[in-house]
C-alpha cells in the first residue's frame, strides 16, 4: 500500500498565485490516487446537481498558444473525422469539475457540468479547484478550428459530456492532497447509468480494491457503457495493481511520447494489464478560463488559457474519444468488442505485446474505424478473453474512508530528464510529420 507521505500535488494554479517556470507548470498534469487511511475525513456524496461553474478558479492564458498539439496529428485525427466525429455520443466524465464557460471550445449544450460533492463557504471563497476535470474534458469533446493560432481540438468534438465534479480535491495549508472517499465517485457512475451514457472516462487512480466501486463499474459494462480508465502515474506511490483501471473488463490506458515509447510516468504492476496507450506527454489541453471583457467568439478565443499536460490522465480521454467515433460508426458494440477493437487495431509496440506501460500498442483512431486489424506477419491480433459473471448487487460503500490523492505527473528529478527525453524524440516524431508541442513562453502565471 502507498505511503500517505507521498501526498504532494502540483497542478497548474490560478492566476492570482505567484509564478513558477514553464517546465514545473508543463509537468504538473495530475492523475487520482487512493489508499485506505485510518481516521481519513471526506464529504459524502449525494445527488447530482448543477455544478456552479462560476466558482471554479480560472487561469490566465499561458504563452503556448499557436504552438501544435502534437497528439492531434499522431492520432491522425482530421482522417479520423471523416468517417465520425462523436455525434449522438454521450460520454460521462467523471472527475473534479469542468469549467465549461468563458471558453469558445464548449457548448454549454454538449458540455454539462454536475456536482456530487458538497461545496461550503470555504470552497465558496477560494474557488473550485476544476483544472484536471477541464483539461481531461477539453481532450475528449472540445471544438476544432476554433483558434488559428492552434491545432488544438478534443477528439470527438461532437459528443456529448456530462461532467461529474466527485472530487472535492482539498488541499492543505502545505500543499498536500487531504482524503477523500470514493463514495462519490460511485454516485457518479451510478447517475451516469442513469443517464445511459455510452462511455465513462476515469482518470484516476487508487492502490485498494474497494467493494462498492467494483460494483458499479460492473454494473456499467453490464449496462453495456464502455469504462475507461488511466493506468496510474509511477510517482504515485503505488505498489500494487491501480484501480479502477484493473477491474475486469475496463480499457486501461497508459501514456506515449512522441516516438510511441511509455512515457515515463505510466505505472504498471504485477495483476494489472494496460490494453492501450496514447500520447499523455506534454500535450495540449485547456484549462479554466477567466471571464472576458466580452463574451463575443474572438475575445474569448484571445482569452483562452492552454496548458501543456503529462500523465495518463490525460491519455485516457484521448481513448475514450477514440471510442466515441468507434461508437458513432458502429453504436451495436458492446464494451468488450469495443476493447478487443482497440486491440486487434493499435500500433504495435516494438517488442511483441503485451507491453507492460503500452498494452497492445498506441490506440490507432482510423484503423479503428474502418475494422482494420494488424496484419498477423507482424503481430497477431491477440484475443483478451473476459469471463462473463453477472453484474454484482449494490455493494455498501466500506466505513474506512479510501483516499484519493493528486499527485504530481512528474517530479522535480524527472525534469532534466524529460527535457533530455524531448530534445531525443522531437526529431523521431517530425520523420512521422508531425510537430509536438514547442514550449511557451515563460509568464508569471501559476504556481506549479
Amino acid at each position: 500500500m502507498p505511503s500517505p507521505d507521498r501526498h504532494h500535488p502540483r497542478q497548474q494554479h490560478p492566476v492570482r498565485r505567484r509564478g513558477a517556470s514553464w517546465a514545473v507548470r508543463a509537468t504538473a498534469a495530475v492523475t487520482l490516487v487512493g489508499m485506505a487511511a485510518v481516521g481519513a475525513t471526506a464529504p459524502q456524496a449525494h445527488a447530482a446537481d448543477p455544478l456552479e461553474v462560476s466558482l471554479c478558479r480560472a487561469f490566465q492564458p499561458l504563452g503556448n498558444q499557436g504552438n501544435t498539439a502534437w497528439q492531434m496529428d499522431r492520432l491522425h485525427l482530421r482522417e479520423a473525422w471523416t468517417i465520425a466525429t462523436g455525434k449522438g455520443v454521450s460520454i460521462a466524465v467523471i472527475d473534479t469539475g469542468t469549467s465549461n464557460v468563458n471558453s469558445a471550445y464548449f457548448n454549454a449544450n454538449d458540455v454539462k457540468s454536475f456536482n456530487m460533492v458538497p461545496i461550503d463557504d470555504q470552497d465558496r471563497k477560494d474557488g473550485l479547484d476544476c483544472g484536471h476535470g477541464t483539461q481531461v474534458t477539453s481532450l475528449i469533446a472540445s471544438t476544432h478550428g476554433i483558434d488559428a493560432r492552434t491545432n488544438f481540438g478534443g477528439v470527438a468534438p461532437d459528443a456529448t459530456v456530462l461532467a461529474y465534479r466527485a472530487l472535492a480535491v482539498p488541499i492543505d495549508q502545505n500543499g498536500n492532497q487531504q482524503s477523500e472517499s470514493p463514495a462519490a465517485t460511485v454516485a457518479a457512475i451510478n447517475e451516469a447509468i442513469k443517464a445511459k451514457v455510452r462511455i465513462i472516462n476515469i482518470s484516476q487512480a487508487m492502490g485498494v480494491r474497494d467493494a462498492a466501486y467494483e460494483a458499479a463499474i460492473a454494473r456499467a459494462i453490464a449496462a453495456g457503457i464502455v469504462v475507461v480508465a488511466a493506468a496510474g502515474n509511477t510517482d504515485m506511490g503505488l505498489t500494487g495493481p491501480a484501480y479502477p483501471a484493473a477491474y475486469p473488463g475496463v480499457i486501461a490506458v497508459g501514456a506515449t511520447r512522441p516516438d510511441d515509447t511509455p512515457s515515463e510516468v505510466t505505472h504498471s504492476a504485477t495483476g494489472m494489464q494496460v490494453t492501450v496507450a496514447a500520447p499523455g506527454e506534454l500535450v495540449t489541453a485547456l484549462n479554466p478560463s477567466m471571464k472576458p471583457a466580452k463574451t463575443d467568439q474572438a475575445s474569448m478565443v484571445a482569452n483562452q488559457a492552454y496548458v501543456n499536460v503529462t500523465g495518463t490522465s490525460f491519455a485516457a480521454p484521448l481513448v475514450t474519444g477514440v471510442v466515441a467515433l468507434l461508437l458513432e460508426k458502429e453504436p451495436n458494440l458492446t464494451p468488450a468488442q469495443v476493447k478487443q477493437r482497440l486491440i486487434e487495431t493499435a500500433d504495435r509496440p516494438v517488442a511483441t505485446p503485451p507491453d507492460p506501460k503500452l498494452g497492445w500498442g498506441v490506440v490507432n483512431p482510423v484503423r479503428a474505424l474502418v475494422g482494420t486489424a494488424v496484419p498477423t506477419s507482424s503481430h497477431p491480433s491477440p484475443t483478451v478473453p473476459e469471463t462473463p459473471t453477472p453484474p454484482p448487487a449494490e455493494a455498501p460503500v466500506d466505513p474506512r474512508p479510501q483516499r484519493f490523492t493528486l499527485a504530481a505527473a512528474a517530479g522535480a528529478l524527472g525534469l532534466a530528464g524529460l527535457a533530455l527525453t524531448l530534445k531525443l524524440v522531437i526529431p523521431a516524431a517530425a520523420k512521422r510529420d508531425f510537430a509536438p508541442a514547442e514550449e511557451p513562453r515563460d509568464e508569471d502565471e501559476g504556481e506549479g
